[in-house]
């Protein structure tokens, strides 16, 4: 069937993107025609017909519409819709277009195919512990893809907290109600408060709250101690679970006295980087109409989880609701659709059909904060928490720079699926040639090159995360590289030594961060980064946080970071994270079919009798090596140098296998 202007006009509505996202699948389209044509140059020919529109009806008449509609598939432009929208699109490629939807773990079409209430893929998700990822259980109407939510989660992932006994044994979760207070439930503290209602001394050193927990290693965590004087404000509960997390309460659970809360008071005031809910409006009730509630916590003392449910009634200054837990989960902030605190978990119900979840407290913490004025600021002699330890840059209290963000990008793309990683595997041995050729080609009195490679970040992240001094914890990456004589230490072979030694570990790192502020001003510093489309241990996850601290630590505006990999939806999120600090360049490029794949290993056999080395070599910087194709005409330094990049590869290849 012919590709019509009404078909055109239906498949454009489900183009949802922007014109700079579209504009580039526009230009994949394009490879390999002599005659390209940017979006700007087509809308621009008649400002009254849509970009989307336009370019299609243009790739229709220049012969390119087929190969349009599945570069939109790959570079997953189309979305995010509903399983009808997708069913839609995908006939619509099929019947007009000859395009039988891909069935990669990757596309789109697999994406949008997903049944949206599948009860067993929720089952799944439920049970999965991401240890480097939130992990969001869409189970109502809270959309987490809404700007104002989206932002919600993100700013309260970093105000919530683990609390753990002096074993590490997890007791429960926990949120920042100001810059030096923990409101939990307390039943979390309760072994260490008298039947008074008096604090226990021991549990200044007996309880401990590790803010920054989004990570199965710990590396990541930022643990705080509690002040000697450590409970500011205690109203029990009349019930607590048992081990298993229930609650044995009458089928009324009328329990109208029954608060649960226990506010905890920090040595340091972690809040001024972090920031704090807002308790001041707290309460039970919420809006008939949008009952969604987004509930963080940390169940069994994971990570840091997310889980999305429905409040399902209030019962005296108590609620039932619908949001996973286990055990680990008590104390964490339950909010609505407006970000207002309405309570905090105490447990499950376990005389209830389906097992409901019980909550409160948020009406008790409105009445404590109005009559303790004194106690919303921290007094002058609690000073702000600097993280050292955070995953984020050392003094900003971060969580990860940017990476909750990233895995939201992803889930958002690829929701209805089981969770996925958002960056992954850098292969070393592909970074290696890369760096060293690319420098040989770039102009040396105008750029020096800096290649990250997975060993390197993983290399650097203990040094990074024990760095004594908060300056700049990953320029180590960069030591070797930038040949500087008078830095004796060399994290690359003896990483022990920053480590262990905070002197040496800040002049190591003043003396690196002096040298770079001294670099010519003409020269332009480039991160090479390359991000595939594999599995990432969770490890990785925090090695992004440094690469953000390592491009933050540039001297401004001489930083390039060149982003390079075959997963569209990953390079887009990792250049979303850096290009407000770096001027980011993207080298978009797709995956090579069987066949190119193919002849190019045997072009290459031919040189050598070592096939097997050869083989493992091209098939691990083929994504690389492709995209230099795509992008060389698209540097500021032109197309020649890739011409003698391919040369210098074959050579390089060759030396290196024949040995």
């Amino acid at each position: 069937m012919p590709l019509t202007d009404d078909v055109i006009d239906q498949l454009a509505q489900l183009v949802a993107t922007t014109s700079e996202q579209f504009g580039r699948t526009f230009n994949h389209a394009q490879a390999g025609r002599d005659d390209r044509v940017d979006l700007a140059v087509v809308a621009n020919a008649d400002p009254s017909v849509e970009p989307v529109v336009a370019c299609l009806r243009f790739a229709r008449v220049n012969g390119f519409a087929k190969h349009l509609l599945r570069c939109c598939i790959d570079d997953q432009v189309a979305g995010p819709l509903t399983l009808a929208e997708g069913r839609t699109f995908a006939d619509l490629c099929r019947l007009h277009a000859g395009i039988e939807t891909p069935v990669d773990p990757g596309s789109m079409a697999q994406a949008v195919a997903a049944l949206e209430h599948d009860t067993a893929a929720r089952e799944r998700r439920r049970a999965l512990d991401q240890g480097y990822r939130p992990e969001a259980i869409n189970e109502t109407g809270f959309d987490c893809n809404a700007k104002q939510h989206g932002e919600q989660v993100q700013s309260t992932m970093a105000m919530v907290c683990r609390i753990d006994d002096s074993r590490g044994n997890v007791l429960g979760s926990g949120i920042l109600i100001a810059p030096h207070l923990v409101a939990t439930a307390a039943h979390v503290v309760e072994r260490h408060v008298d039947a008074s209602g008096i604090a226990k001394p021991e549990g200044a050193k007996r309880i401990k709250v590790k803010l920054n927990a989004l990570s199965m290693a710990a590396n990541g965590e930022a643990p705080v101690d509690l002040d000697a004087d450590w409970l500011a404000g205690f109203a029990p509960s009349d019930h607590r679970p048992g081990d298993d997390g229930r609650m044995s309460l009458p089928p009324a659970h009328d329990l109208i006295d029954s608060h649960d809360v226990a506010i905890l008071r920090l040595k340091g005031a972690p809040g001024w980087l972090r920031g704090w809910i807002d308790v001041e409006g707290a309460r039970a009730e919420v809006d008939p109409a949008r009952t969604g509630l987004c509930f963080h916590h940390h169940p069994g003392g994971a990570a840091q989880s997310i889980s999305i449910g429905s409040h399902l009634g209030g019962h005296g200054c108590r609620f039932l609701h619908s949001c996973s837990s286990i055990p680990g989960s008590s104390g964490g902030p339950l909010l609505d659709h407006d970000a207002r605190l309405v309570g905090l978990h105490h447990g499950c119900l376990e005389d209830e059909p389906d097992t409901p979840n019980l909550g409160g407290g948020g009406g008790w913490l409105a009445d404590w904060w109005a009559a303790h004025p004194d106690l919303r600021v921290a007094p002058p002699e609690v000073s702000p928490f600097w993280e050292i330890r955070s995953s984020g840059p050392v003094g900003s209290g971060e969580p990860v720079i940017g990476f909750d963000a990233m895995q939201q990008r992803v889930w958002d793309a690829q929701r209805h699926e089981d969770p996925v990683c958002a960056v992954t595997t850098i292969p070393a041995y592909a970074g290696r040639i890369l760096g060293s050729l690319i420098s040989k080609m770039l102009p040396s009195d105008r750029a020096q090159v800096v290649t990250l490679s997975r060993a390197d970040l993983n290399g650097y992240v203990t040094a990074a995360v024990n760095e004594a001094n908060p300056v700049t914890a990953m320029l180590a990456a960069m030591a070797g590289r930038l040949g500087a004589p008078a830095i004796v230490t060399d994290p690359a072979r003896s990483s022990e030594k920053v480590a262990t030694d905070p002197v040496n570990a800040a002049q190591y790192a003043n003396e690196l961060a002096d040298r770079l502020l001294r670099m010519q001003t003409f020269r332009t510093l480039w991160l090479v980064v390359n991000v595939g489309d594999g599995n990432l241990p969770s490890a990785m996850s925090e090695a992004l946080g440094y690469l953000y601290r390592t491009v933050v630590s540039l001297p401004r505006g001489r930083g390039k970071l060149v982003i390079v990999g075959s997963d569209p939806l990953i390079r887009a999120a990792v250049a979303g994270l850096m290009e407000d600090v770096v001027q980011v360049v993207e080298w978009p490029f797709h995956r090579p079919d069987d066949a190119a794949l193919e002849r190019f290993i045997l072009r290459w056999c031919r040189e050598t009798r070592q096939t097997q080395r050869v083989q493992a070599g091209a098939i691990e910087f083929m994504d690389m090596f492709r995209s230099m194709a795509d992008a060389a005409v698209e540097t500021e330094f032109g197309g020649d140098w890739y011409a003698a990049l391919c040369a210098s590869l074959r050579r390089n290849l060759i030396e290196r296998n024949a040995r």
